[in-house]
């Protein structure tokens, strides 16, 4: 079974957003509540002429791995679906969100949220087991929600952005 291990933050300081242009993300799940495998359609467009692509996913909390001081370490299965289907079900989902992303040279993916959850950025960084938490990037700052449950995509689509989530300056 496929792990994802990452570190999550909210970032409330940025010089500036990344060169390039971002991939645009809307995602839609289609059950909620903790506990429960998220079930999502997720719909990629960008950068420039890429075409779309869409996947369906399935990702569930690996139980006990949600520990202060850890990364958010889930079990995560995608599967490639035909972009105009992904762009169908979207409108299905209960739940939605979107984001712009920058993936960095240093691997860390930025995501600057749109719509209702607007004002919050999320810098993600996958990781192999056992991997110490990275430190900011020189001009950033970021505040550890790894193990935050309420920033996990699906809760922040489910729920919105938590009301003490700080809001990231850019410039």
């Amino acid at each position: 079974m496929p792990l994802e291990i990452e570190w999550k933050f909210v970032v409330t300081r940025l010089p500036a957003l990344p060169d390039g242009a971002p991939v645009r993300i809307d995602q839609g799940y289609f059950c909620g509540g903790a506990g429960v495998p998220a079930v999502r359609v997720r719909l990629k467009t960008g950068p420039g002429d890429s075409p779309a692509r869409g996947t369906i996913d399935v990702k569930a909390e690996v139980p006990g791995s949600r520990r202060e001081g850890s990364p958010q370490t889930c079990r995560e299965f995608a599967y490639a679906i035909p972009a105009a289907d992904a762009a169908e079900l979207l409108p299905l989902a209960p739940w939605r969100i979107s984001k712009r992303r920058w993936v960095l040279p240093s691997g860390i993916e930025l995501d600057v949220f749109d719509g209702p959850h607007a004002g919050l950025v999320v810098a993600e960084l996958e990781v192999s087991e056992g991997t110490p938490a990275p430190a900011a990037p020189e001009g950033w700052a970021w505040r550890d929600v790894s193990s935050d449950p309420r920033y996990v995509n699906r809760m922040l689509a489910e729920h919105g952005v938590p009301a003490d989530a700080p809001r990231c300056r850019i410039g």
